[in-house]
């Protein structure tokens, strides 16, 4: 009977690869793009806190007076959020907050 030897650092990543999420999840939105909770630095300096709540997400930012919290828009994906005048797209570490009459801030992890 012949052996076969697999280097160590090998079966890590044979093992490792197990725990990494499938390309057709994370595109069919089975896999959320927003983490349970994050801060995002954005361009003009201030900072965004996201709170992932199930299928939508609260947004907290210096220019608003309480949390905004919003539903996924449309509702059967994970990565664009949206309600009366705000917006939310997250992406690749990567948020873009709009707010009706203003212009977008984009924003990264």
């Amino acid at each position: 009977m012949k052996r076969i030897h697999i280097p160590l650092a090998l079966a890590g990543v044979l093992v490792a690869s197990g725990c990494v999420a499938d390309l057709d999840d994370v595109s069919t939105g089975s896999v959320p793009a927003q983490p349970p909770l994050a801060t995002y630095a954005c361009e003009d300096g201030s900072e965004l806190k996201v709170a992932a709540a199930g299928s939508s997400v609260v947004v907290e930012t210096p220019g608003e007076e309480a949390p905004v919290a919003l539903p996924a828009s449309p509702p059967n994906q994970l990565y664009r959020f949206a309600e009366g005048l705000y917006s939310l797209v997250v992406e690749n570490g990567e948020a873009l907050w709009m707010k009706n009459g203003e212009g977008a801030l984009a924003c990264r992890a």
